[in-house]
């Protein structure tokens, strides 16, 4: 069992919550590397763990998820979720990216992204 968020190149968390099951981290994007700095995360995931970004101009968030196949993408909203799809690593970047660069622009500092890494 896991017992605190594993290192990832290029990203500095914000905050590490331990939430009993997983661990919640924020971070912040950098200007210009969102895509590479997703890219990144999504190579270091392991099953079940999510990446999250923004929703640009909506309540929500977009998701994907690392599985044993691969990945899987969605729209997640505050008590309402979407359906996971499967995806390829670059769609994945490709879906989260408008996110991390809205994130950018409009998160607080040290807030843009979201990763839920699972204990399990």
């Amino acid at each position: 069992m896991k017992q605190c968020p594993p290192a990832i190149p290029s990203i500095k968390y914000s905050t590490i919550r331990d939430t009993g099951l997983s661990f919640s981290c924020t971070f912040c994007f950098t200007e210009g590397r969102e895509a590479i700095q997703l890219a990144t995360i999504l190579s270091h995931l392991a099953v079940n763990d999510v990446l999250g970004t923004p929703l640009p101009d909506a309540d929500g968030g977009l998701d994907v998820r690392r599985t044993r196949d691969g990945y899987e993408k969605k729209v997640g909203r505050h008590g309402c979720h979407g359906t996971w799809t499967a995806t390829t690593a670059s769609e994945a970047v490709d879906w989260l990216l408008p996110g991390a660069v809205y994130a950018v622009k409009f998160a607080g500092h040290g807030y843009g992204g979201t990763i839920e890494f699972h204990k399990g």
